[in-house]
């Protein structure tokens, strides 16, 4: 009973230690998919919240909502020119959500000068996309057509979060959420600089481990 014990125990670990080692080769993967790749920026736009209030009457609080959510999207392009140099990066808004995954670049993502992209060279597997919204303990996925397809999330709170071309959010140890308080007072910076700084601590990190296993 006792061997049957133990045999048990060795072939559990030797199943996590083969796992780990298949999860940190498909982070290293993805990493340097980035690195040589595109990362798109998604903007949230506001319309329907905007609409919404105009409405009910309240045209200030709508221009308030408008000013504030422009001057957001101004800041965060900004703030990427300033302090992310990982790998290209371009912007859109959300309201072209769909076209950007069916790969309909033209006029639809621009760069931090705020001029339009024609298209992107880039292959869907090295095109990530970033925002400024939810990241989750854990995501719920589902097979469709042999692709993963994320159903739900669970535990959910703010950061600024990279997702995969599938929009899923990849395994640790990619450094794939920020969390941040506010936007304010410098913090929208420091999360972008700690994003790029943690991408290319990881990305080196990940080579030499490749380089040690002789791959």
């Amino acid at each position: 009973m006792l061997r049957l014990f133990i045999f048990i125990i060795i072939i559990l670990n030797f199943t996590n230690c083969k796992n780990i080692i298949h999860r940190k080769d498909r982070v290293t993967i993805q990493l340097n998919e980035l690195k040589s790749g595109t990362l798109l920026v998604r903007l949230r736009t506001i319309e329907a919240k905007v609409a919404k209030l105009k409405e009910m009457g309240k045209f200030d609080e709508a221009k308030k909502i408008e000013t504030f959510n422009k001057q957001f999207h101004f800041d965060i392009v900004h703030s990427f020119a300033a302090h992310f140099n990982y790998c290209p990066v371009y912007f859109f808004y959300s309201n072209h959500t769909e076209d950007i995954r069916m790969g309909k670049f033209e006029g639809k993502i621009f760069d931090t000068k705020g001029n339009k992209i024609k298209n992107l060279e880039t292959p869907l597997s090295q095109i990530f996309f970033a925002e400024f919204g939810q990241v989750h303990q854990q995501e719920i996925l589902m097979e469709q057509d042999g692709k993963k397809i994320k159903v739900a999330g669970v535990g959910g709170k703010d950061a600024l979060v990279i997702r995969t071309s599938e929009e899923i959010q990849p395994e640790r140890p990619f450094p794939y959420a920020i969390d941040y308080k506010n936007v304010f007072n410098g913090n929208l910076n420091a999360a972008i600089r700690k994003l790029n700084k943690r991408l290319f601590k990881t990305h080196k990190k990940m080579e030499r481990r490749k380089r040690r296993r002789g791959n």
